[in-house]
């Protein structure tokens, strides 16, 4: 037997399918992390920073979509004979309701910085999800970044930064 869901629904039996919604080409997530990169991170105090590319990229993107307004709005899992469902947006569908669960968000989180060139992972717990993001940053300057090593984690040979992506509004 095959069993068909809707094109927004995920089973977390296979988390590491949220991948296929991460559309870092798709033209809204495009034309939202570019204009974000231009204007955000024109503002003077990121422009003048000493902070890495990727960093400084990354804080335009995350002060753009904070900008933007996107609210967390948890949406209900199903559980269908033991598997768990769950209704993922595409990042076009977030930047349009404005709202959305830690997936939503960390999927159109995602997929704007990978459109920006800044490479991006998923990590899952058993009910939640965030992103993190490679700063490019060699670990031996991590102190750049923050002095206080639980601030970043060290992920293939560069400093890599979490990011909570429900608290984007505080």
């Amino acid at each position: 037997p095959v069993t068909i869901y809707n094109r927004n629904t995920i089973s977390w039996r296979r988390g590491e399918s949220i991948g296929s919604f991460i559309t870092d080409t798709d033209d809204a997530v495009v034309s939202f992390a570019r204009y974000v990169v231009g204007s955000v991170g024109n503002a003077d105090a990121l422009k003048t920073s000493k902070l890495p590319r990727n960093v400084r990229n990354a804080l335009a993107v995350w002060n753009g979509i904070r900008a933007h307004g996107i609210n967390y709005v948890s949406d209900p899992w199903k559980s269908v004979e033991g598997d768990i469902l769950d209704q993922i947006q595409y990042p076009r569908e977030t930047l349009s309701s404005k709202a959305g669960d830690c997936d939503d968000s960390s999927v159109l989180l995602a997929s704007c910085l990978e459109n920006i060139g800044i490479r991006t992972k998923l990590i899952g717990t058993s009910d939640h999800i965030f992103i993190m993001f490679d700063t490019e940053v060699n670990p031996k300057n991590g102190y750049e970044l923050s002095l206080d090593e639980k601030d970043y984690i060290v992920h293939e040979g560069s400093v890599w930064i979490p990011l909570e992506t429900t608290m984007i509004n505080e």
